[in-house]
């Protein structure tokens, strides 16, 4: 998993770098904030961002609020990380965006769970982007599959019921196992799809 380091201390960077590429992520850096954010825009965004509070042209906070006003369709997980150790400035962090949030100098046994936490968040949201995907497809070739038994349900049904057409009425058994086969057609994909609902609200649990 491609991992965002940003701050504009070279020592900070080099220190964070070696222990997250000893823990398997592969590493991309950023000496400002307009350079992580442009990382953070990219085609194949990291999707665990460590983000300095203060840096260059775009602090920590600040690429917290645009990520959180204009989010990509992936799901990046924020850390800042600070020397301010107030209260309020934490809650002002998470109110701006960001998911996590740790006091310099940083404890690297707990950089790592914070890390971990992330990947199994963004996977998690991942899966979930993967299930709805597969239901709208499969709603949508579900509603295709409906409509020719429900249009053939309807248009025999009318010219059974049509005094113009008693040719039909003459083989109107005939025309009722057409009628009943279309909707055991119908029933099953509804079962299947309610299979699907069941399985969305597993997921959610």
């Amino acid at each position: 998993m491609k991992l965002l380091i940003a701050d504009d201390e070279l020592s900070t960077r080099t220190l964070l770098r070696t222990c997250v590429t000893k823990w398997g992520y592969t590493v991309v850096e950023a000496g400002d904030g307009l350079e992580a954010m442009t990382f953070l825009r990219s085609q194949a965004p990291p999707r665990i961002a460590v983000l300095d509070w203060m840096m260059p042209g775009l602090d920590g906070v600040e690429i917290c609020s645009r990520l959180q006003e204009a989010p990509n369709a992936q799901l990046t997980y924020t850390i800042l990380l600070t020397c301010k150790s107030d209260k309020e400035d934490a809650i002002h962090a998470l109110d701006q965006g960001a998911h996590d949030f740790l006091s310099k100098p940083v404890h690297v046994g707990e950089l790592q769970s914070r890390i971990a936490v992330g990947k199994r968040l963004v996977e998690a949201h991942d899966r979930l982007l993967e299930l709805d995907h597969l239901k709208n497809r499969f709603l949508r070739i579900a509603a295709h599959d409906l409509k020719n038994p429900l249009g053939f349900i309807i248009s025999m049904t009318e010219l059974l019921t049509d005094k113009d057409f008693p040719e039909v009425r003459q083989e109107q058994d005939s025309h009722l196992r057409a009628i009943h086969d279309a909707a055991a057609r119908m029933q099953g994909l509804v079962n299947d799809l309610l299979k699907v609902s069941t399985v969305k609200d597993e997921e959610r649990r």
